[in-house]
């Protein structure tokens, strides 16, 4: 019998768990095995399990589900405080031990929020548990609470990186050649004539007299040395090939393919709630008007500064910022900006910020 497991993720952005829903199709998980709870959901009966319809104990319900699903009922009610609070739930259904790891990894890897850690800042304003007839918190209770700890001495951080992946060389040993030398022996059989001498005495009976004074009488001795050939071998070494060991260089090109990996930031915009009366698109066509009255000798078109009067839009309307001066906000704004498009452009887009802030304040207050 199959096992399932339940991964829940707590987020504190909503748009941040509708990217890693469609993350994880890349991971090998159907659409079906993952569902999400928001605060946004909930309070408005949009739930994937209607939970949120009746208006009345959500979170308790919400404990039921998860709790039906597998999930601890000590991690099911903080994950309902959570959503209460505002937070957003990422709920994943895996039937493989290996899969449910790698699809943990991938949420840590998302910046989910610990909830150790979040109930410890829970606390500091009275939380003492769970209670499941506490309502959802309104809108402005939302800001308010992630204000507190996200922007009260808690700065949330989001790394952006990327692979380079550079291709070299390096020296590898491919084989080799071993050339050894060595010495056997194979008979050799050649015929050589061959003289010998050998001695011979051979007497023969004669009868005369001898002549003269001769003295046939003195001693004399006749001596014959007998000669033989004897085979005489001589060697000579001859050469009759040689061998040159060296190596042939031979270069050629390859195509290296490979993959890097980067991430990708997604920013939430600061306009949630915001009326079509004080929607960005209301106001684009005075960006257009100052872009073309301050920016047109530089020669870059309105698409270069459209983020900048976009961000300064978006906190001119901000419900977050309310009462707070251009001054005041202009280094959170910068931090903000730069974290998008990098270290040192706002400086560049200031003005455009400037103006769409303060174009969206003087709308509100009319």
């Amino acid at each position: 019998m199959t096992m399932t497991t339940t991964i829940v993720g707590l987020f504190d952005s909503e748009q941040t768990v509708h990217r890693i829903k469609n993350g994880l199709k890349d991971h090998g998980v159907s659409e079906r095995h993952v569902n999400t709870v928001t605060w946004r959901s909930l309070s408005e009966g949009n739930d994937p399990w209607g939970i949120g319809r009746s208006g009345e104990n959500t979170t308790a319900k919400l404990v039921d589900e998860l709790e039906s699903r597998g999930v601890p009922s000590t991690d099911a009610r903080e994950f309902a405080e959570a959503v209460r609070r505002g937070g957003n739930l990422i709920i994943t259904e895996v039937d493989d031990d290996s899969k449910a790891d790698e699809i943990a990894r991938y949420l840590d890897n998302q910046e989910s929020v610990d909830l150790s850690s979040r109930r410890e800042k829970w606390r500091e304003t009275g939380y003492q548990g769970f209670n499941p007839n506490a309502d959802l918190y309104n809108r402005e209770q939302v800001e308010q609470e992630r204000n507190r700890i996200l922007g009260s001495g808690e700065e949330a951080r989001i790394t952006k990186a990327h692979e380079d992946v550079r291709v070299g060389k390096r020296d590898v040993e491919t084989g080799g050649l071993r050339v050894h030398k060595r010495v056997k022996e194979k008979p050799v059989e050649e015929e050589v004539h061959l003289r010998e001498e050998h001695a011979d005495v051979r007497r023969e009976k004669v009868d005369k007299p001898v002549k003269g004074d001769k003295d046939v009488f003195s001693e004399e001795t006749i001596e014959v040395r007998e000669h033989a050939e004897e085979p005489v071998v001589q060697k000579e070494t001859r050469i009759e090939e040689e061998l040159h060991v060296g190596k042939e260089v031979e270069e050629h090109t390859e195509t290296i393919r490979e993959t890097a990996r980067e991430t990708e930031i997604d920013i939430e915009r600061l306009t949630e709630g915001v009326s079509d009366k004080h929607g960005y698109g209301h106001f684009e066509s005075d960006f257009k008007q100052h872009h073309k009255s301050q920016f047109g000798s530089t020669g870059k078109d309105y698409s270069h500064y459209e983020p900048a009067y976009r961000f300064g839009h978006a906190f001119g309307v901000s419900q977050r910022y309310k009462g707070r001066e251009y001054n005041d906000l202009e280094p959170d704004m910068k931090r903000a900006y730069e974290r998008e498009h990098g270290e040192g452009t706002f400086s560049n887009h200031r003005d455009a910020a400037r103006y769409g802030f303060e174009t969206a304040r003087r709308r509100q207050r009319s």
